[in-house]
């Protein structure tokens, strides 16, 4: 970045250059003064803000990460259950299978 060009005061009406940098009337200087001011100031106010800004972000985004981590955590849950209830369906099957030979095997002893 290049450095800015400074201003000096000078007098009422004068406007030359001077070995330390250009010079510019007073009330131009004054100007210049308070456009500076009001621009550190609308600098400063944004900063706030954005400071402001980023914390309520940070905040909600702490708050989503908790309840991603307890979405995960009953994801983890609800596929223990599902995996125990495969296991107690797959026992059934096999129970209702079995039940069913013998319910065979006695009705075939039966007829004969």
């Amino acid at each position: 970045m290049s450095e800015p060009t400074r201003y000096y005061p000078a007098g009422d009406g004068v406007v030359r250059t001077d070995p330390k940098g250009p010079l510019i009337n007073h009330y131009y200087y004054e100007e210049l003064k308070a456009e500076v001011e009001r621009l550190k100031e609308q600098d400063r106010s944004q900063t706030e803000s954005h400071r402001i800004n980023t914390a309520m972000w940070k905040d909600q985004v702490g708050c989503l990460l908790v309840e991603v981590d307890d979405v995960n955590k009953e994801n983890a849950s609800l596929k223990a259950e599902v995996k125990q209830l495969r296991a107690e369906l797959a026992d059934a099957q096999e129970s209702n299978h079995i039940i069913n030979e013998i319910i065979a095997t006695m009705r075939k002893e039966g007829k004969q």
